[in-house]
């Protein structure tokens, strides 16, 4: 009986790690930790800036690279040097696009949810086809989809703050996570 229990056991554990995710150990070849040096190697950076804020990484480097054969742009974090999270953004009509390259990178999502959300009336938002106008706003719905691993959070989102918004997609490692939301 013993055995049985600690075969199912095994069986049970094996099948969990054979669904996991693929967690990322950088992004567009940077791995995580690397130098601003490590990342003008490998995308075409744009500029580089310092940051003064409280709780974000003090630096970061906006450059282009491409992902799932989709071109992005993207915004690199560093903190005491080294890169901790990527946030790049791209048009919404290639969120589908998008979520289907995470999903053939990654593996499937841990969460996946519709969020209804509102936008004020006098927002710079253009028309988009979903929406619709309410005297107080713009309703609209956001899709979300998001992995968590041990070391690494992603977040892909179809309109994160408008309608028309870029979509987007953040990755970032558990250490900032952690560290930005104490």
């Amino acid at each position: 009986m013993i055995k049985l229990a600690l075969f199912l056991i095994l069986g049970l554990l094996l099948n969990a790690v054979a669904f996991a995710w693929q967690e990322p150990t950088g992004v567009a070849g940077v791995p995580w930790g690397a130098s601003e040096q490590n990342l003008q190697k490998k995308v075409s950076v744009r500029r580089c800036s310092d940051f003064d804020h409280v709780v974000l990484p003090s630096r970061y480097c906006t450059g282009n690279f491409t992902f799932g054969g989709h071109p992005v742009l993207g915004t690199f974090r560093f903190r005491n040097g080294g890169l901790v999270s990527v946030n790049f953004a791209f048009p919404q009509y290639r969120f589908k696009d998008m979520k289907r390259s995470f999903i053939e990178e990654y593996g499937p999502p841990d969460q996946e949810r519709k969020e209804e959300k509102w936008a004020p009336e006098e927002s710079h938002f253009g028309t988009i086809y979903d929406w619709r106008r309410a005297p107080q706003g713009l309703h609209y719905t956001n899709e979300v989809v998001v992995w968590i691993g041990n070391r690494v959070q992603i977040n892909l989102a179809k309109s994160p703050v408008g309608p028309s918004s870029d979509s987007e997609a953040f990755i970032m490692t558990t250490d900032e996570l952690i560290r930005q939301t104490r």
